[in-house]
């Protein structure tokens, strides 16, 4: 635990200013010693609610690393009026990859990093979204049906911590007599909603998934940027910058500054 040493650095700082890491990293590796000594973790009435507390007040005085601008947030009414500009495409290939993504993004309160690729690092079958990712049939069952996507938590510092479920279920039960499940995209099709994630992610399906085989399923990113040019498991993997192309795009669209 080098306790002697973190000892030490807290003794050096005694009177002086020190950033909201290092009292993060403190406070956790004496966490970790009291919990060594005691042969457990530590964990008195009130511990961690208060752990929590000193946290985010190191946090609120030491203030963000940067000058931060907020800006509104685009909803799902903007989606919505973006969606039905006839300027916005949800038809082409790359127009149902980005309505798929915007919508999932939007559904699943997921981050960039979430649907993208580390341009850095090779795929991590056990935390990218690749297409493996995306089952069907777990919960096909459910009325309306509903996708499950296994989904790593991209600011997870550690990088460690496992996949979780994300259920998108379809807005609408499926048409009656439609026997066949592939056949209600309501992305492409007219008269279809364009709101349904999980439709959207369907008609996605058939661009991204489909033409790759399934022994490369585990290794090949499930949002990729569509080029036509390309065989299809030849598209290059999305980036956050090709993320933001598309907010900025559906928010022009929407009449959004």
């Amino acid at each position: 635990l080098s306790s002697s040493s973190a000892a030490s650095d807290v003794y050096k700082r005694q009177g002086s200013i020190i950033r909201s890491a290092s009292i993060s990293g403190i406070l956790s590796t004496l966490h970790a010693y009291f919990s060594t000594l005691a042969g457990g973790e530590v964990l008195p009435p009130g511990c961690e609610a208060q752990l929590r507390r000193a946290k985010k007040q190191a946090r609120e005085e030491d203030g963000p690393p940067g000058e931060r601008r907020l800006d509104d947030p685009l909803r799902a009414q903007h989606l919505a009026t973006a969606f039905a500009n006839p300027a916005f495409d949800t038809v082409s290939d790359a127009g149902v990859v980005r309505h798929s993504g915007l919508l999932l993004g939007h559904n699943v309160l997921a981050r960039a990093k979430c649907l993208t690729k580390d341009p850095r690092k090779a795929v991590d079958a056990s935390r990218d979204l690749t297409i493996a990712s995306f089952d069907w049939e777990g919960a096909a069952a459910l009325e309306p049906p509903a996708l499950v996507m296994w989904l790593h938590p991209s600011k997870d510092p550690t990088q460690t911590k496992k996949r979780y479920p994300m259920l998108i279920q379809r807005r609408h039960p499926m048409p009656c007599g439609d026997a066949n499940i592939d056949a209600a995209v309501g992305a492409v099709r007219p008269g279809g909603d364009p709101m349904c994630t999980y439709d959207a992610l369907r008609a996605a399906w058939y661009v991204l998934a489909a033409p790759v085989p399934v022994a490369a399923w585990k290794t090949t990113m499930f949002f990729r940027e569509v080029d036509p040019s390309l065989a299809a498991r030849d598209w290059r993997p999305l980036g956050s910058a090709d993320v933001v192309k598309w907010v900025k795009a559906a928010a022009v669209a929407a009449g959004v500054d």
